[in-house]
């Protein structure tokens, strides 16, 4: 199978409230989990943030479309 996911160390650089250690009872070895539920809030500022810039650079090449159609009628 294909899994997708996030990698604990990757996200606690960025979110350290997001990831917790536990120890492994047999291995005595430390694991990090993931706490999905204190991730979300970042997700969606960041989409949100995204679509606003999507947004803006569309405005963006409105106003350079109509700029050439202006200078140019007959190229686009």
């Amino acid at each position: 199978t294909n899994d997708i996911g996030f990698i604990a160390q990757e996200i606690e650089e960025i979110i350290p409230e997001a990831v917790s250690e536990y120890k492994e009872i047999i291995s005595k070895e430390l694991y990090k989990n993931i706490k999905h539920e204190k991730i979300i809030p970042y997700l969606l500022v960041t989409i949100q943030y995204l679509l606003s810039q999507n947004k803006n650079i569309k405005s963006e090449l409105q106003i350079l479309r109509d700029l050439i159609s202006f200078k140019y009628p007959n190229q686009l």
